[in-house]
């Protein structure tokens, strides 16, 4: 048998980022904290989505708008804690585990141990906001309702989360990258979302804020 063809640049650094995406994201979802933090939001998420039909005490059709409306209010705050805690958690591994010095002499890029971080966040959180969404059906079906217009989920509600969910987590992975300690990164993330969450129900609604 002859020699196996070299693989092309572009491949293997294609190869390398798959694999350790892979990696983070099936350490994420082994992790006790992701199990604790989806019941969380799933129990508040349901809450929220129970009683979404009910309007000035009157009961109405649990339609979709009714519970994505419950789903931004109620588990909103579940993919920013996931993002943040996370980001944290997979940047200071290796450091942690007193690996970095081994990781960093390899001949891969630095891109290729970062991205895949930022990646297998996203991924998580669009496995989060989809299990939120079969809650959502869940509610629906339980009421009696049948018309569960996933496309509708997936352009009013998963859609947008997902691309807040990437920004957040290139934000969250950056900052993790800059700071000196996985405490500090945390702190400053848990400031953002503070920040985000309160001052705009202050009056300071302003982005420059």
């Amino acid at each position: 048998r002859g020699p196996l063809p070299a693989a092309r640049p572009g491949q293997a650094t294609g190869a390398q980022l798959a694999a350790i995406a892979r990696f983070d994201a099936v350490s994420v979802f082994r992790s006790p904290a992701f199990f604790v933090l989806m019941a969380i939001g799933i129990l508040n998420a349901w809450a929220g989505l129970w009683f979404a039909s009910r309007l000035y005490g009157t009961e109405v059709f649990p339609v979709t708008r009714l519970m994505v409306q419950a789903l931004q209010d109620s588990f909103a705050v579940i993919p920013m804690i996931i993002a943040v805690f996370y980001a944290g958690e997979l940047v200071w591994r290796d450091r942690q585990q007193r690996m970095h010095d081994i990781v960093d002499a390899t001949v891969a890029s630095d891109l290729v141990h970062l991205l895949p971080k930022i990646a297998a966040i996203v991924g998580v959180l669009v496995c989060a906001g989809a299990l939120s969404v079969v809650t959502a059906m869940a509610v629906q079906a339980l009421k009696g309702w049948t018309r569960f217009e996933p496309g509708h989920y997936l352009l009013w509600y998963l859609l947008p989360q997902t691309l807040s969910a990437t920004l957040l987590a290139v934000l969250a992975v950056f900052v993790q990258t800059l700071v000196p300690h996985k405490m500090i990164g945390w702190a400053v993330m848990l400031a953002w979302v503070v920040s985000t969450l309160v001052m705009g129900a202050l009056g300071f609604e302003h982005n420059l804020y």
